[in-house]
This record gives C-alpha cells, structure tokens and sequence, in this order.
C-alpha cells in the first residue's frame, strides 16, 4: 500500500519513543514471538480494518470529484477536498491507530513481564496485562469491522466489488474477532473476575498508568482541555465501577451480566483516549526540540517531514479526545440508569 511508509512510522513511533522498546528486527528476544501473541491480543481484526481503511484513503486521494469528461471541470479536486470524506478518514485512522497502539502496548507488558528479573516490576506489567487482555480480544476486532463498514460505505457500490478487495475483509475479519472466546465471554471475563481479582490490584494499576499521563499532559497548555476531559472520564469509569461491584455484592449478577458488554466497551474507548493524550504528549515534546533546533541553527531546514507526523498524531489525537471519545458519555448513563426491561422476558415476545 501507498501508505506502508507512514504506518510503519507510527508503529516505530509508539515502540520507540514512548515505550522504549529496543529494535524488533535486531533483538534476539523478538525471535520467538508467535503468531499466536498477535491472534490472542485481537491484532488480527484490526490489521483487516486498518487494510480497508487504506483502500479508502488511496480511493478518496485518487478518485476526483464530478463525472469523467466533464468539460465544466476538467481539473476536478479529488474527494479529500470534502469535509465530510475527511471526518469519515479521521474516524478511520482513529481506531485504526488506536487500536494497534493497545494491542502494542499489551504484547510489550507481556515482553517486560518475561524480561525483568525484578518480582514487582513482574507482577505490574502481569496485572495490566491481566485487564486489558479480554479488551484488546474484543475491542479489536469490534472497530476492525466498524473500520471495514465505514470504509465499505465510503467506497459507495465499488466497496461491493472483488477488485478493490474491501468486501472481503468483513469475513476475515468477523472471524478473528471471536478468537479465543465471543464478546459476550471476554465482557463476563473482564467484569467478573479482571476487574475485581487481587482486591481490585490489577484494575487500579491500569488506572494508575492512565492517570500518570494525564498529569504530564496538562503541562501543556495546548493538551489542557483533553486532559481534563479524560480525567473526568476516569471519574466516571470509577464510580461506575463500584456501582457494578455494588449490584454484585447485593445479588444482582444478572444485571452485572447484562452490562458487560458495554462496560468493555467503555474501557476500550478510555484507553484509546489515553493512549491518544500520550502520543500528543510524546508528539508535541519532540516539535518543540524540533523548532528549539531549527531557531538555534537557523542555516538548517526543518524536518518537514518528521514535523508533519508529529503535529499529524496531534490532529488525530485532538479529534478522537474531542470529537469520538465524549460518546462515552452516553454509555456511563445507560448503565446509571439500570433499566431493567430486559428481566421482563417472555419468550412469545421474540415469535409475535
């Protein structure tokens, strides 16, 4: 694909730079790491999504805009020239990256846990590992095939046809999203046991990471009000979180069970919203050494295009936390608000 470059770009952006993880191609520890690692963590779902998602981008690059002939406008713009075709990519290229970088950040926990000979450091990086496993599973190939819907949709009937390659990517990527269990086994995992197991230890050291980044954002001015956002986010994911574990200590686990499946969801949608604020952080540290160069030695160019990446992983960031993130909102309400009309369950209201 045309856009090989940039996506391995931002792969080594996100090993390197944020999680400081030695050279994949060069370290010996790499070299027996299985295909099974990548299938187990929900890479797979992802990977068929973000495919699809750069069938649409070089679509929309290439693909002009009126009618072929058209002699009233002969040097037709392509389709990115619409504001709507690029919130579509933009909404793309969110969970697509985002997603990569959680699975990323899974399988390196997994990698420091086998690597550190220390017995705290082994049991930290166990517990996050423990929380976000049944997240990455799900939630991948979830947006995977959310990505190849959009992408379908914005190709228009083409997104139909075997040429472009698109319409088969659902299939694919509808099987590897239940891998290791459906979605329904992953949320009762994660709301039954992950969250509550060693008296709550592994959840809050989830939170503890999240939180950490989110002081070091608001450093920055331009990240203040992301930052802040996400921070009331985390408020309402714990409070959440003890009114499930309160309907479970009063008996309800039936109501626990029917919000799982959203509950996982959330916690998706959250460690996107970190994982985003991070890389904003990383990204506008390293512009700011970027420009303190370039004004020091002011003979050299600038790295026109390092500073596009960067400033690019601010955009995306800044319109997930903005834009896709305070959706999350609704979902704490839903649960909040407990309805409980699934109880009333005849089984002559499915055959009427």
């Amino acid at each position: 694909m045309g856009n090989s470059l940039c996506d391995s770009k931002d792969v080594r952006f996100f090993l390197h730079e944020l999680l400081n993880v030695e050279e994949p191609g060069e370290s010996e520890r790499y070299k027996d790491c299985l295909r099974e690692t990548f299938d187990l963590l929900g890479m797979p779902g992802i990977a068929q999504g973000t495919t699809a998602y750069f069938h649409a981008l070089n679509f929309a690059r290439d693909r002009k805009q009126g009618t072929a002939g058209d002699k009233k406008a002969p040097d037709q713009d392509s389709f990115m020239v619409q504001a709507h075709v690029r919130r579509d990519l933009l909404w793309m290229k969110c969970y697509t990256e985002g997603v990569r970088a959680l699975v990323l950040y899974a399988i390196c926990c997994m990698d420091r846990v086998n690597a550190t000979g220390d017995a705290n450091e082994k049991r930290k990086w166990n517990d996050i590992l423990e929380v976000l496993t049944p997240i990455c599973k799900v939630y991948g190939g979830d947006k995977g095939f959310e990505v190849f819907i959009k992408a379908n949709q914005f190709l228009g009937g083409y997104g139909n046809c075997p040429e472009h390659n698109v319409e088969k990517f659902a299939r694919d990527c509808n099987i590897t999203s239940i891998y290791e269990g459906t979605k329904g086994i992953q949320s009762l995992d994660l709301v039954n046991r992950k969250i509550s197991m060693k008296n709550g230890r592994a959840y809050q050291a989830v939170l503890f990471q999240i939180k950490e980044t989110i002081e070091e954002a608001l450093e920055w001015n331009e990240l203040i009000p992301y930052a802040s956002d996400l921070k009331s986010y985390i408020g309402m994911l714990e409070e959440t979180t003890e009114n499930i574990q309160s309907m479970k200590i009063a008996g309800s686990v039936d109501l626990v069970e029917s919000w799982a499946p959203l509950y996982l969801e959330i916690w998706g949608d959250i460690l996107l919203g970190w994982l985003f604020l991070w890389q904003a952080r990383a990204a506008r540290e390293r512009l700011a050494i970027s420009q303190k160069q370039f004004n020091t030695h002011n003979d050299e160019a600038p790295d026109y295009f390092n500073n596009a990446f960067y400033t690019g992983k601010i955009v995306t960031a800044k319109y997930y936390l903005g834009t896709l993130l305070p959706l999350v909102t609704g979902k704490f309400e839903a649960i909040r608000k407990n309805d409980c009309v699934f109880r009333d369950r005849e089984v002559s209201y499915f055959f009427d």
